[in-house]
């Protein structure tokens, strides 16, 4: 890997953020141009071809049906969400452009923005940084699924970028930092760790100036306290009011009182570990190990081992799943690129050209993740939704639904109508509520007191509904399968099915 901060500050002056080369279409660049442009490609075909799934319907929904203010202070909460993606979603979805694919859309042009930052802004080895446009994260996971993590990606490769910089500019990359924050409560973790390392960099060069320690000190004491304004503000959007769903039966004291450091290790910490890098502990740990000698050598190890201790312990202690493993490998590359910046503590080619091996390795093992998952994205449905949805338009457009069982995955359906369309869901908005207020009776007391002609089921377990509703007088007119691909396999079902009552 090189190592002058020179090759990566004396790059730009087309844009400051982005910090691209005079030279990009030259000869010599021709080939970073050609993978952006081939990674646009294939996601825009991925991204045509997806069926959004409710995760991906229920921001838009939020953003769709609720003015800002409500928003902002009301229901993010009930999500749990940090509100720059909401955000970015109100400009099309206030338009009344269509909701796909133009949600995907917006996601793969953050993950082109991010390839295009790390192949055209940071000094990573040129072999990796081809190959990263097409590993799993970037490739499909936080491009094609439209999720709150498509500007965390964005974010974390300016980051990489002004990292360089970020003393003699501290504006923009606690800027950066602020809307890395803002994007979920991962990124939240993430930028909270690079932002207390800001500081203390700061601190310790207040006090190793000869001139102007006051002058920095104070500005520092500054910039500490309004992040802790923004945080705090941040906080209450996204803190959980009483009456959220999931505070029923969640006890954090007992989870600890009953914490395993070795059952976590085993059944959490190193599962998470291989599937953010490779797929297998044992080929991961060699690799890591490699650029932890590597990054320790350039003095940025802190950079990887904080933000990694921040999320495995939330993964630990509070949820773990595997949509977010993939956020560990893009700190990974962050670290790394912010690494190449720093001057080593002694010069060891030996070392950086086992660190670009490593890195290229771990890109590698990611390619079949990606090509098999958008190989099935292509061949199968993501979400029965869409098809659910396009049947109910032609054959029963102005009929109330039911939604039988309060299936909120069901709600995945809403987009594709211009209001609720569920009659058991008694609210003026179509997007699910995530609160033990929410006015949703789909059981089969509902069902016989209501009698309703259409009923729709979501299910993401394979069972049998059948035989109730057949008792109840109904028969189903459509299945409409819906598989959640993850790396090659299917990781939950989406299927929905259309009930229409019997003759009496």
């Amino acid at each position: 890997m090189r190592t002058s901060s020179s090759s990566i500050e004396g790059r730009t002056h087309l844009l400051p953020f982005l910090q691209l080369h005079r030279s990009t279409l030259r000869s010599g660049r021709l080939l970073e141009v050609l993978v952006l442009f081939v990674q646009a490609a294939l996601l825009t075909v991925l991204v045509i071809h997806h069926e959004p799934w409710f995760d991906e319907a229920q921001a838009w929904l939020l953003v769709r049906d609720c003015d800002l203010t409500d928003l902002v202070s009301l229901y993010l909460g009930y999500d749990t969400s940090p509100p720059l993606w909401h955000l970015l979603l109100m400009v099309p979805a206030k338009l009344r452009l269509p909701y796909h694919p133009t949600l995907n859309l917006l996601s793969a042009g953050c993950a082109v923005l991010a390839s295009a930052l790390f192949l055209f802004g940071t000094s990573l080895p040129r072999f990796f940084r081809l190959l990263l446009p097409f590993t799993y994260g970037l490739g499909y996971q936080y491009s094609v699924v439209a999720r709150s993590y498509a500007p965390l990606v964005a974010l974390l490769a300016l980051l990489a970028v002004l990292y360089p910089r970020r003393m003699e500019r501290p504006g923009r990359y606690l800027l950066a930092l602020l809307f890395l924050a803002a994007t979920y409560f991962h990124g939240t973790l993430v930028a909270g760790t690079l932002y207390a390392v800001f500081v203390l960099e700061r601190l310790a060069a207040a006090f190793r100036a000869p001139t102007g320690r006051r002058q920095v000190f104070f500005r520092l004491v500054g910039e500490v306290v309004v992040a802790t304004m923004l945080l705090s503000l941040l906080y209450q959007v996204i803190r959980p009011p009483e009456d959220y769903y999931f505070h029923a039966g969640f006890d954090l004291g007992r989870r600890l009182l009953l914490f395993s450091p070795t059952r976590t290790l085993q059944e959490t910490i190193l599962p998470v570990i291989a599937g953010a890098t490779t797929g297998h502990i044992l080929t991961a740990l060699p690799i890591l190990c490699v650029l932890s000698a590597w990054l320790w050598g350039r003095k940025a190890l802190h950079l990887l081992v904080l933000p990694w201790l921040a999320l495995l312990g939330l993964f630990a202690l509070l949820y773990v799943n595997s949509w977010h493993h993939d956020l560990l490998f893009l700190v990974l590359v962050f670290a790394c690129a912010a690494a190449v910046s720093r001057s080593p503590r002694r010069p060891a080619p030996w070392l950086d050209r086992a660190s670009a091996a490593c890195l290229v390795l771990l890109a590698i093992s990611q390619l079949p993740w990606t090509w098999s998952t958008a190989q099935d994205d292509l061949r199968k449905p993501y979400s029965g939704a869409a098809v659910a949805a396009q049947y109910l338009q032609d054959h029963h457009p102005d009929q109330p639904v039911f939604l039988l069982r309060g299936s909120f995955c069901g709600f995945a359906l809403q987009p594709y109508f211009a209001r609720n369309i569920f009659s058991n869901y008694r609210h003026p908005f179509a997007f699910y509520w995530w609160s033990s207020k929410a006015d949703l009776d789909g059981g089969e007391d509902a069902l016989r007191r209501e009698r309703p002609e259409v009923v729709v089921a979501c299910q993401k377990l394979q069972h049998e509904l059948e035989p109730d509703l057949a008792l109840a007088g109904y028969r189903r007119v459509l299945y409409a399968p819906g598989e959640l691909f993850f790396k090659g396999s299917v990781k939950e079902r989406e299927d929905f099915l259309v009930f229409v009552a019997e003759d009496p």
